[in-house]
């Protein structure tokens, strides 16, 4: 027998029964009980379990389901001769394995990148962003990329070393029982050297940090997308307006805007997020300020979950940058604590402390996930659009601001309302980790796919 064509095969899909009509407690009721869902939302997974089959039979190396479509799925393995003979060969033609994560670093990160890629190709399949109750940003209940950044073996062997130095460096010189004048003398040597470790180990963190960054960075998004994300609310909405301006759908009035026309909203191909809101609200030939506008911005529109996944990045915390310079203020503290309870003068060796800690914390903000998640997200960005001055002016809007359009005579008015909202770089703090999950092969094969979000209207894009 043939198999069918995507059309076909997802009306087969969508309209087979899971449930048996002539059981006392079919397969719903079951995973509503087994979960402790409402039956709305059973009813919800199940159509999203549905429409993750249909990816799994349509895209070339499957797809990876979220936590929620997983529960569906185990159930359904469960009811073997509805799933292998019934779903799979009668319905599907081919049959859709189950492969559990195996677990560990590389695996996680593998399994995330691949969900990512679903969530993607879900958007263009079905034209619509996948629902966040059942398809959250991250498969991982804290929403953290699921990789550690720092090499193991190479933190622990060079906190290692430098502990072991330490302790020698003190008992060999008898540092608590120095002078005055030699203490600080070794304990500069002693900063320079927590300095210098330090330094190496953000080195080597900011290195491989980088790696995940590039690899995490969508291929497909639209400007509006890394505006929110970079820069924030104002610089995604401003942009969204020149988009606006741009196709002669508003004009400028004043430091007002005017709605032109109203041309028919089509959900699958528009992604300007000021867009449907708009063009519901203001009738045309109407105006309305740049706050009202602000009003009218759909949020989900501005969302990617490549993005959110690197915004959840940057607000880890770490603390293993805190143990190197801990041990060499912990050695300042106590000599100080020592030197006060003998009533020995301590001023020199308060400027010592202060001064090291003002370079370690200089460090510490110079190697925060906060700072190099948002630069070098920033700087992959740049060298996209030729650092701001590509032939895309929507792009280049995103990363210059104004300066994008001031020799533009169309956009000239919108400077001085935008430079008066001029949005800053986001930057964030805290964060968490966490998880592994399952994902599907058809005919025995694992893998990952690829895909993203359709362009932005004419909101511009990465490519």
């Amino acid at each position: 027998m043939s198999k069918p064509l995507p059309a076909e095969l997802w009306e087969n899909i969508r309209t087979f029964a899971l449930d048996d009509p002539a059981s006392g407690f079919p397969f719903s009721k079951k995973l509503q009980k087994e979960n402790n869902w409402t039956s709305t939302f059973t009813a919800e997974a199940i159509e999203e379990y549905r429409k993750f089959i249909f990816l799994c039979c349509i895209l070339p190396e499957g797809a990876s389901p979220s936590d929620t479509v997983d529960k569906v799925w185990h159930l359904h393995l469960t009811y073997t001769t509805n799933y292998w003979i019934e779903f799979c060969q009668k319905t599907l033609h081919k049959d859709i394995h189950h492969f559990p994560s195996k677990g560990g670093g590389e695996e996680q990160t593998r399994h995330h990148n691949w969900y990512q890629q679903t969530l993607e190709q879900y958007h263009e399949v079905f034209g619509t962003a996948p629902p966040a109750a059942i398809w959250p940003v991250s498969p991982y209940k804290e929403k953290q990329i699921p990789v550690e950044i720092y090499d193991e073996d190479f933190f622990k062997k060079t906190v290692l070393i430098f502990v072991v130095l330490t302790i020698l460096f003190v008992a060999g010189l008898n540092l608590f029982g120095s002078t005055g004048e030699d203490f600080l003398l070794y304990y500069f040597i002693l900063m320079v050297a927590g300095i210098a470790v330090s330094g190496i180990l953000q080195q080597h963190k900011s290195k491989k940090l980088e790696q995940v960054i590039d690899q995490q960075f969508p291929k497909k998004f639209t400007a509006c997308q890394v505006a929110m994300f970079l820069y924030g609310t104002h610089r995604a909405y401003q942009t969204a307006l020149i988009d606006l301006l741009k196709r002669d759908i508003i004009e400028t009035l004043g430091d007002d805007y005017k709605l032109t026309t109203a041309p028919v909203y089509d959900p699958q191909k528009e992604e300007n997020p000021l867009f449907p809101l708009l063009t519901e609200t203001i009738a045309a030939g109407k105006t309305f300020t740049y706050q009202e506008g602000l009003g009218f911005i759909k949020n989900d529109k501005l969302q990617h979950p490549s993005f959110e996944q690197l915004t959840s990045l940057s607000k880890r915390v770490d603390y293993q940058k805190f143990i190197i310079p801990g041990i060499v203020l912990a050695i300042g503290f106590a000599r100080l604590l020592q030197g006060m309870a003998n009533e020995k003068p301590v001023g020199y060796l308060v400027a010592e402390i202060g001064f090291f800690s003002l370079i370690a914390l200089m460090i510490a903000a110079q190697y925060s996930y906060t700072y190099l998640v948002f630069k070098k997200s920033e700087n992959i960005w740049m060298n996209q659009n030729n650092k701001g001055y590509s032939n895309n002016i929507l792009n280049n809007f995103t990363l210059l601001g104004v300066t994008a359009v001031a020799g533009f005579a169309e956009y000239q008015v919108l400077t001085s309302v935008f430079e008066s909202a001029a949005p800053t770089k986001r930057r964030k703090d805290d964060g968490g980790l966490a998880g592994s999950y399952s994902s599907c092969s058809s005919g025995g094969d694992s893998g990952g796919s690829s895909g993203g979000d359709s362009g932005c209207g004419g909101c511009g894009g990465g490519d």
